[in-house]
């Protein structure tokens, strides 16, 4: 009796195993597109918050800011996306791909008043997943 509940435990806990792996439960990032997507515009957007809330934005066009970081008298940083990939270039360092290559992710910066900005965030992955996003930033903008 007691061979059987545990060969009977053993092969359901295998099979919750299994099924945790194929389905993405135990991954960092979800395998479902819609999901996916939904996770590289989260990713982003926290990027998007600490580096440009309150920084110095030195230029500023539709896909792409130039700034210092928090007012700092650093080098400058940038922040841009183009043909579906998002880039983050820290001061003096090379610049990072914010999300993987099978996904594309694309920012758009609007100006709004003097001391806002408008950051929109759209990714798209495969045919089937999307997301978008806006936030509203108080930042030091160009006159």
């Amino acid at each position: 009796m007691f061979e059987s509940i545990t060969l009977v435990t053993v092969s359901l806990l295998l099979w919750f195993a299994w099924q945790c792996k194929s389905l993405g439960l135990t991954s960092t990032v979800p395998k479902e597109a819609g999901n996916r997507a939904h996770y590289f515009v989260a990713q982003c957007l926290e990027v998007v918050k600490q580096e440009l809330a309150g920084a110095d934005i030195i230029e500023l066009s539709p896909h792409s800011v130039e700034y210092h970081p928090h007012g700092a008298d650093r080098p400058s940083s940038r922040l841009w996306s183009e043909d579906g990939q998002t880039r983050l270039r820290k001061e003096s360092s090379p610049s990072v791909t914010l999300h993987d290559k099978s996904s594309e992710l694309e920012l758009n910066f609007e100006q709004l008043s003097a001391g806002a900005l408008l950051v929109k965030i759209a990714a798209k992955v495969g045919t089937s997943g999307k997301h978008e996003v806006g936030v509203r930033l108080e930042a030091h903008l160009p006159a």
